[in-house]
């Protein structure tokens, strides 16, 4: 073969050999990108996942409170109904001590107006 058949093989192998390594690094290259992204996608999953873990939480601190007020509410309707009651059973126990002193009013004017015509009598 002739020198040139040989240096053309030879020129042919060598891009060759340089496009193998060209090739290579790009595959590093892309491998490392796709070792980037996958780390990535974990720390956003692991965020996302605390998150997630922080609503829960929130979620159910929000329905303990909620229940607390629903029970405080309740708690001062039952004292405002025991108020009312409390209050109606007063005012009647007044109206009767009312009747109640009209009653010995009436009873002391007659008792006077009896001594009075006793007296008179006498």
């Amino acid at each position: 073969k002739s020198k040139a058949d040989i240096r053309s093989r030879d020129d042919t192998i060598s891009n060759l050999q340089q496009k193998v390594r060209r090739d290579q690094d790009h595959e590093a290259k892309q491998r490392r990108k796709e070792s980037e992204v996958d780390k990535n996608l974990n720390n956003a999953l692991t965020e996302i996942q605390k998150y997630d873990q922080d609503l829960r939480e929130t979620k159910k601190n929000n329905r303990k409170l909620e229940n607390e007020v629903k029970n405080k509410d309740d708690t001062m309707s039952e004292l405002r109904r025991s108020y009312k009651e409390e209050i109606a059973r007063k005012d009647t126990v007044v109206k009767e001590l009312r009747q109640t002193l009209k009653k010995n009013r009436d009873n002391v004017e007659e008792l006077q107006a009896v001594r009075k015509e006793k007296s008179k009598i006498s």
